[in-house]
């Protein structure tokens, strides 16, 4: 299709976003902070307070929260990043929502029912 009524419209396949999750809270990967219960770490300071309350100066250089390197926790070329390391160990491999859906199918249909009189 290129066209929509006299509009030219132009259609691409869709790009994955490539970085993980990364918690704005504790700024470690895989988890949103709304569902995070883990200390505070500064994105700048890498100090135990959340990033709103940082009062680290603008100008003023970053130390990450992961690495303790020389930039933000949120640097796509932090060592630490999952995107940068081969074996993360971090990373979840099963999908343990699915196997429990799954369980919990295979017991339900395990069950057998009779309706009649007694």
């Amino acid at each position: 299709m290129k066209t929509i009524g006299f509009l030219r419209v132009v259609v691409e396949p869709l790009n994955k976003f490539s970085m993980p999750p990364q918690c704005y809270r504790c700024q470690e990967f895989f988890h949103h902070s709304r569902f995070c219960a883990r200390a505070p770490k500064c994105l700048k300071c890498s100090g135990g307070h959340l990033t709103s309350e940082c009062t680290k100066s603008a100008k003023a250089q970053a130390k990450c929260a992961n690495c303790s390197g020389p930039h933000p926790a949120n640097f796509s070329g932090c060592p630490k990043n999952p995107i940068n390391t081969k074996n993360n160990k971090n990373k979840p491999t099963k999908n343990v929502w699915q196997s429990e859906r799954l369980r919990a199918k295979k017991n339900q249909s395990a069950k057998t029912y009779f309706l009649g009189s007694s």
